[in-house]
């Protein structure tokens, strides 16, 4: 058989493959799984389908505005739907660039015991032990580096090696009778993937810029080929050329930084701007004109933009909707962001910094 007829679909074929497509997402969102947006209400009403097996979602954000907290929590909340499914080939895979595994951990100890309300137990090894047995059921495989295997010349988490980790997993849980389905995979963040002589290796112009746009195009090309969704996390640039206005400042489609690949070629794009890292505490914000909305900047309050939605809604097989914002609220201790109302932070018990600091 010529290799180049897997690239020509006949008109039956092409209809074939569509329905047993739409079937096959129609079945995994009555289940429950899949990469469904953590926010039911947006996801419901907006709506927002769940990121299908092939497709890549990118949640970006500047430094500091919480894109990789909203990247946990979404990781997080996949790995609830998938406990609660009870399949055993159920996984998700998380790829981190710049923390190193034992850091990630940490902070997902901890959350994990603020979930529990546990916070005291891991105050003692005894406790963090306790609820790390939690955390060891969780079905998430992590690659990066760690603190435990510096030592022993580990090879670069660049997106070479990063291709063959996730294939090697497969691998390995295949060696031991194990079906897998990859339900995600989540990478934070795409700019900082460690240098990679591959990819360098064939570039005459060796620029950074050059290296994430290759990687960005790897990675659409691993979620092809397992399948699998994946919501990657990147970095905006520091002085937005897209943003609506200077007190709605959600970084636009064309933000990311070092590419502009990465807005042609991504499926979905979200970005995040907490109002606290440009706007005086408690002040009384507006945005627009014909229609203005008021709010109070506020520590937990986060904007979320939808910026781009390409494709059809499963069930109902309209073209998605983009370009629209919803305030949310962070939950420090968990992780845990649900939405809010802009009356609401206006109508938020207000503390000065220092009566804040008095009252911890």
């Amino acid at each position: 058989m010529n290799q180049i007829d897997d690239l020509i679909y006949s008109p039956d074929q092409a209809v074939s493959a569509t329905t047993n497509y739409i079937q096959a997402a129609r079945d995994n969102i009555s289940k429950g799984l899949g990469l469904q947006f953590p926010i039911p209400q947006i996801a419901a009403e907006y709506p927002v389908p769940p990121i299908l097996p092939g497709k890549v979602c990118t949640v970006q954000g500047k430094s500091h505005n919480g894109k990789s907290q909203f990247l946990d929590f979404w990781k997080s909340d996949t790995a609830k739907r998938l406990m609660s499914a009870n399949r055993n080939e159920d996984i998700i895979i998380s790829v981190l660039a710049e923390d190193m595994v034992e850091e990630q951990m940490a902070v997902q100890l901890m959350r994990e015991a603020e979930r529990r309300n546990e916070r005291g137990q891991i105050e003692t090894m005894d406790g963090i032990l306790m609820v790390a047995g939690h955390l060891g059921s969780v079905p998430i495989y992590y690659i990066g580096a760690s603190i435990e295997r510096a030592s022993e010349k580990a090879p670069s988490a660049n997106m070479t090696n990063v291709e063959r980790a996730i294939f090697r997993i497969i691998e390995r849980r295949a060696n031991k009778g194990q079906k897998t389905t990859v339900q995600g995979i989540f990478m934070d963040y795409i700019q900082a993937m460690p240098l990679d002589p591959a990819l360098l290796r064939d570039m005459p112009d060796k620029k950074r810029a050059l290296q994430v746009r290759e990687d960005f195009f790897t990675l659409r090309n691993i979620a092809a080929r397992i399948p699998a969704p994946v919501v990657c996390a990147s970095q905006s640039k520091q002085t937005l050329e897209n943003a609506a206005g200077p007190n709605m400042q959600t970084p636009g489609l064309y933000d990311h930084q070092e590419t502009s690949a990465i807005a042609q070629h991504t499926d979905s794009d979200f970005s995040l701007w907490m109002p606290k890292t440009s706007h005086p505490f408690n002040e009384i914000v507006s945005h627009g004109k014909d229609k203005p909305i008021e709010f109070r900047v506020v520590d937990e309050l986060a904007w979320i933009s939808c910026n781009k939605q390409r494709g059809f809604d499963p069930v109902t097989l309209q073209r998605l909707p983009a370009n629209k914002k919803w305030p949310l609220k962070i939950d420090f201790k968990t992780g845990e962001y649900s939405l809010w109302t802009t009356q609401e932070t206006l109508d938020s018990v207000i503390k000065t910094i220092a009566q804040r600091k008095e009252a911890k």
